[in-house]
């Protein structure tokens, strides 16, 4: 009993060296997140084509894109899939908070990968990245969350990273905004670095001579009219109702040029400027029409207009990440005065 003794506090010196020792060799490797990761096997993708483009061919970007999903995971790994593409119409009742898309050039999918399949998700993120470069090479993609315990645990940002770049001036906004991004596509821990919203959306500048539409009798009010009707529709400018006497339900009658009609500057310009019925003067008679372009997204924060760019992980852990962008958004500089970057997502939980 004495040798036992003896030797108790020798082996309980080691162990606690031993135990210490590990902890500094293991505690710095250890990764750092507010939730394990968990493969659901559900992702939703985001499609950003070129700001622009038209619906009907997005629609074709995402059949590509749904085509590449089925020849990497296998066309019986697929369980189903779920899309939108554009914007949702004025018409169609639904809040946009549900499904966020900010033009025809965004398609949004939704995958679930059936059970057994054997695919791990984050893996087959990667051969997809690879993949898509290839299928649709101008297109940006996205990856997030679709499960809902993702979604929750991001708390409200599409993906697990988020910087948002908000005051009160939308082109400083922007300016230190580029700044961050360019900053952020040098740290190899992430993956699908992106601004949220489309800052340069192709737009028809019209500037009237008020002078010159006052000398021909035109207001500005009514080449604005005119233009609304012919460009999207009447609905927006003149609501016009018709009830059927025999049903009871009344259905929306307004005016619409074919899009294919208007399809050129000239075409903007030879409009009739009076919505009347006149024929002239045109609106290329009072006005100057050509191209520009404008933010075509405005997200707000407490009344804050703001920028976002959006990253998803790579191999790493959300710590490791979450630190590599902080000091990214430090060597991004000062940001001109009024305007602030938070970090936000599940990485400042």
């Amino acid at each position: 009993m004495e040798r036992a003794a003896g030797f108790r506090w020798p082996i309980l010196m080691s162990y606690l060296l031993v135990t210490l020792l590990g902890l500094v060799i293991i505690y710095p490797n250890l990764g750092m997140d507010i939730f394990p990761p968990v493969d659901t096997g559900q992702f939703q993708l985001r499609l950003r084509a070129p700001t622009g483009t038209r619906v009907e061919r997005t629609e074709i970007i995402a059949l590509k894109t749904l085509e590449a999903i089925g020849a990497e995971a296998g066309p019986e790994s697929v369980d189903i899939t779920l899309g939108y593409v554009g914007t949702q119409p004025p018409s169609y009742p639904v809040n946009t908070i549900h499904l966020w898309t900010s033009g025809p050039h965004e398609a949004v999918l939704l995958v679930a990968l059936r059970r057994g399949s054997g695919i791990r998700l984050e893996e087959f993120k990667e051969r997809m990245r690879g993949r898509l470069a290839e299928a649709i090479p101008d297109t940006a993609v996205s990856f997030e969350a679709g499960d809902v315990v993702s979604q929750i645990m991001n708390f409200g940002a599409p993906t697990p990273i988020e910087v948002a770049v908000s005051g009160p001036n939308l082109a400083a906004d922007r300016s230190h905004a580029e700044k961050v991004m360019q900053e952020l596509k040098t740290i190899p821990l992430l993956r699908d670095p992106q601004f949220g919203q489309p800052l340069d959306y192709p737009t028809l500048d019209i500037k009237v001579d008020r002078v010159r539409a006052g000398q021909l009798g035109v207001t500005v009010e009514q080449v604005g009219r005119s233009l609304v009707a012919a460009t999207s529709s009447s609905r927006f400018v003149q609501p016009n109702y018709w009830r059927d006497p025999t049903t009871g339900i009344a259905y929306q009658v307004q005016v619409e040029v074919p899009q294919a009609r208007m399809s050129s500057l000239e075409d903007i310009e030879s409009i009739p400027a009076m919505p009347s019925g006149a024929q002239r003067p045109l609106v290329g008679d009072v006005a100057q029409v050509g191209y520009g372009t404008m933010p075509g997204e405005f997200d707000r924060h407490n009344q804050r207009r703001m920028i976002t760019i959006s990253a998803n992980l790579g191999r790493t852990d959300l710590g490791s990440a979450a630190r590599q962008v902080d000091a990214a958004i430090r060597r991004a500089g000062q940001p001109p005065r009024g305007v602030t970057v938070n970090l936000r997502g599940r990485s400042r939980q």
